[in-house]
């Protein structure tokens, strides 16, 4: 076919369409690529706000866990200490749950090296919390005492500053 052979109005309305649809092809791919972009990025922003809402969870729990370990130290009849104590169990399963949670949601290398931190801490914080414990269900409050602002806090204060960092990432 000669396109010469077309008359002037055919030859551009011929022009005007390729162009159109070269312009709506470009746009629809343009809208295309762009829906995928957003979806990518809503799926990482869904991500993070779960790893965050789990730390946040994990950080409440711990620190709940706290006030009852630190109110055993301080009751004197054996029902509110096992009363707290439970409290703190309970607080310690809330926490570990939440970790739990938090392992599954695909971390990175960066943001496994706070929670293997935070491993170690739970195994001291695991350790001294049975002899408060102990020395609270006896009534030996001043060395539960001890043991919770000596070596129990200092812990926490790190597993707290840990879950911060994990948070900041």
């Amino acid at each position: 076919m000669n396109l010469r052979a077309l008359n002037i109005g055919t030859r551009l309305g011929g022009g005007f369409a390729l162009i159109l649809i070269g312009a709506t092809s470009m746009l629809a791919v343009l809208l295309w690529s762009a829906s995928i972009g957003r979806d990518a990025m809503l799926a990482t922003a869904q991500a993070s706000a779960a790893r965050e809402a789990h730390a946040n969870e994990m950080q409440l729990a711990l620190l709940r866990s706290a006030v009852a370990v630190r109110n055993m130290g301080l009751h004197t009849e054996v029902a509110d200490v096992q009363k707290d104590e439970a409290e703190a169990k309970k607080h310690r399963a809330a926490y570990l749950s939440a970790r739990q949670r938090l392992e599954t949601t695909g971390l990175t290398q960066e943001e496994r090296a706070p929670l293997a931190r935070l491993t170690e801490i739970d195994r001291e914080m695991e350790v001294h919390f049975k002899e408060a414990v102990d020395l609270s269900a006896a009534f030996n409050t001043e060395q539960a005492g001890a043991i919770i602002m000596k070596k129990m806090d200092p812990l926490l204060n790190k597993a707290t500053a840990e879950i911060g960092n994990f948070i900041g990432m």
